[in-house]
């Protein structure tokens, strides 16, 4: 009977240390790596390429800019942009823009989009994926998303839905985020480190709306100490006039 007692006491005891190993097992990030396409808004529309990568820890998530495959990284542009979702605070998001010579960051709640199920499945990266639909701060997104990856998140700002978006495409095929590998990493504690000048999403919109458009009264009005920046030839910033705008009058809207 001693035994017996001992033996429950020890199986009590390793339980929950089992429970415990395996749920930190399942909860091992996720990174999602995504190629992004932004069509110029010049009149020849050339798309441009660009990469980020989405990780995934739980509820907390970084949608950051990373390096290519080798034989397309020659083409394509940093945006310099992050975005940060349930950072610092459940239910905030915080997005961040390197401009050359400033760092900008808001933080704002996260979207509540209001999702549309519609008919078009396909499959990305190997995963059957279902289609959905939504009208976000003047744009109309379509995106797929695979119920086999239970992560109700996305590239950008787009979340919400019963699994992971894998590709989202805007009505007017101005950009483009399309999954193109998929892999869980030991990378814990996704997290924000606070940097640049807190600004807000209606500041941070005006800011890069004066890089691209007027880049030298940009350099004039945010310039630091340190070298003198010249400019020559009516520079103006590399990646003119390709961003994604939120914040702007609708007459604004290319």
């Amino acid at each position: 009977m001693r035994l017996f007692v001992h033996t429950l006491f020890i199986i009590a005891f390793l339980f929950p240390i089992t429970a415990v190993a395996q749920e930190k097992e399942s909860s091992d990030a996720l990174e999602v790596t995504y190629q992004c396409i932004y069509q110029g808004f010049s009149n020849n529309r050339q798309p441009i390429f660009d990469f980020f990568k989405l990780t995934i820890d739980e509820d907390k998530s970084s949608f950051c800019g990373t390096t290519g495959p080798e034989e397309l990284y020659k083409h394509t542009v940093s945006q310099n942009y992050s975005v940060y979702k349930n950072i610092p605070n459940e239910g905030f998001l915080v997005f961040d823009k390197s401009l050359l010579l400033n760092d900008f960051y808001y933080q704002e709640p996260m979207p509540n989009f209001d999702w549309e199920f519609i008919d078009g499945d396909t499959v990305v990266c190997d995963y059957a994926c279902q289609k959905a639909k939504v009208n976000y701060r003047h744009r109309t997104w379509y995106v797929w998303y695979t119920l086999d990856l239970p992560y109700s998140d996305g590239p950008w700002k787009l979340c919400g839905l019963p699994g992971l978006i894998l590709l989202a495409v805007d009505s007017q095929n101005d950009f483009i985020f399309k999954a193109i590998g998929i892999q869980k990493t030991n990378a814990q504690n996704v997290s924000y480190k606070r940097k640049g000048t807190k600004v807000s999403p209606q500041e941070m919109a005006s800011i890069i709306k004066l890089c691209y458009g007027d880049f030298q009264a940009y350099v004039d009005k945010y310039k630091k100490t340190g070298p003198q920046i010249v400019l020559m030839g009516g520079y103006k910033y590399p990646s003119n006039d390709i961003y994604l705008l939120e914040y702007f009058d609708e007459k604004e809207k290319k």
